[in-house]
């Protein structure tokens, strides 16, 4: 698959449906969304499936902390563009033969997601009955 059109955002071009912002500045570089940021990318694809696809793949890179590594600068950091256009593009070589994996992974990614919200919802319940009972014995 060929990598599509991956720009610096600039906050005056006109918005279109294939696109998505990759944020390219702090701890969560790398992190897709569907509403601009400052500091983001524009992703610009061809067709829906082909945004589709994308997009799952950079949630999968930023879950698993692909680009960590590539991080720059001391006081706020960030990833280049031509950096984020190669891990994109190597990731697209390796899954290009292999669709359903990232489908499964992402769909895997967020089961695990759910659980998590869950577990720290009761663990937020629990606590609170702890602060209960030591209130109870005031």
């Amino acid at each position: 698959m060929q990598l599509p059109c991956i720009k610096t955002y600039k906050p005056n071009t006109p918005r279109k449906d294939n696109q998505f912002y990759i944020l390219s500045k702090g701890r969560n570089s790398g992190r897709p969304s569907h509403t601009p940021n400052r500091n983001s990318f524009t992703v610009t694809c061809d067709s829906i499936e082909q945004h589709d696809q994308l997009y799952i793949l950079c949630f999968v890179l930023w879950k698993g902390r692909f680009f960590h590594r590539y991080l720059r600068g001391t006081c706020v950091q960030f990833i280049s563009l031509k950096e984020f256009k190669k891990i994109v593009q190597s990731a697209m070589d390796k899954l290009e033969d292999q669709p359903e994996k990232l489908e499964t992974t992402a769909r895997t990614l967020k089961q695990i997601e759910e659980a998590e919200k869950l577990i720290s919802q009761k663990l937020q319940v629990i606590g609170q009955m702890k602060l209960l009972l030591v209130q109870l014995l005031k």
